[in-house]
């Protein structure tokens, strides 16, 4: 008896476990505005599909401007600045005129990075989370709308059914891009997919750029397949709008960028494609943008 009693008096004393309150409101706060958030774009998407669907089957690209609201995307332009740190001169090709080959440089004026989870997310976590909202959303939006492949499809046999486009709901690969300031900072006409093993098939970029104004430069232009002048659309990179296009098929470029009020962000995710023989490639576009470059070198003519 006495000796038990002794030996528990001198044991550990227990600690009560405890929880913060306002730590655990704190945290439920942060699940909620980052559910909210992600459903915000889930229902921009929704609301956009089928303008998005339309103009894919149809023209080959979409723009949507107004898509998500000017307070996201402020606060998503807010937090694409607080990743600046992290962002290294951008590389690119364009051609060689003395071997008509691609060849790579860097960009001047051009920073970019690669989003990732990590400490990234507590830099900028509505920036990683709408890349995983976009993902989800606009892939199921275009896996439904039965869009048929068209041009030389790998590894299609000769005469078989074209199929549809089916893009991966999770897989996702992406850039976040920063022309700085009165740069001249400019992107040549090329690609977004290189080729080879290149599972790019959708690309979306999502501008952030609030203090745009028309002489500032920095459009993005879209080309028709068979004219190297005429440009299917010409998309200024204002605040909120979102632009997509097919990553394997679509000849475009970037306008020089002078504006003095800001840098320009861009948000690119480029959706992949389940199947690699999924990934097209459009020889009267190669023929007609890049009459100089070896047979299948614009492939190699990435942004």
């Amino acid at each position: 008896g006495g000796k038990g009693s002794k030996g528990k008096g001198k044991g550990v004393a227990r600690r009560e476990s405890r929880v913060d309150p306002m730590a655990a409101v704190a945290k439920r706060t942060v699940i909620e505005e980052s559910e909210a958030f992600q459903g915000r774009v889930a229902a921009a998407v929704a609301a956009r599909g089928a303008e998005m669907a339309a103009g894919l089957r149809e023209g080959g690209f979409f723009v949507c401007e107004g898509f998500l609201g000017g307070e996201d995307a402020r606060r998503l332009r807010k937090q694409a600045e607080a990743l600046k740190g992290e962002m290294t001169p951008s590389k690119s090709t364009t051609v060689d005129e003395a071997t008509g080959l691609a060849k790579e440089y860097v960009k001047d004026g051009v920073f970019a990075m690669q989003v990732m989870g990590g400490p990234q997310y507590m830099l900028a976590p509505r920036v990683v989370e709408y890349i995983v909202a976009v993902t989800k959303n606009v892939s199921e939006v275009v896996n439904a709308a039965g869009i048929p492949l068209q041009i030389n499809v790998d590894g299609a046999e000769p005469g078989s059914p074209p199929g549809t486009v089916q893009l991966s709901e999770k897989l996702q690969t992406n850039k976040l891009a920063r022309c700085a300031v009165g740069s001249g900072a400019l992107y040549h006409k090329h690609y977004d997919n290189s080729g080879g093993g290149d599972l790019r098939k959708l690309t979306l970029i999502y501008y952030l750029n609030e203090k745009w104004a028309p002489d500032a430069g920095g459009h993005l232009r879209i080309f028709a397949r068979d004219d190297p002048e005429k440009a299917l659309a010409e998309v200024a990179p204002r605040l909120d709008t979102l632009v997509g296009f097919w990553s394997d098929r679509q000849v475009h470029e970037v306008r020089p960028y002078t504006g003095a009020e800001e840098d320009r962000y861009a948000m690119t995710v480029w959706l992949l494609s389940q199947s690699i023989r999924s990934i097209e490639w459009d020889e009267v576009a190669e023929k007609t943008h890049f009459p100089m470059l070896q047979k299948g070198g614009s492939r190699n003519l990435v942004g």
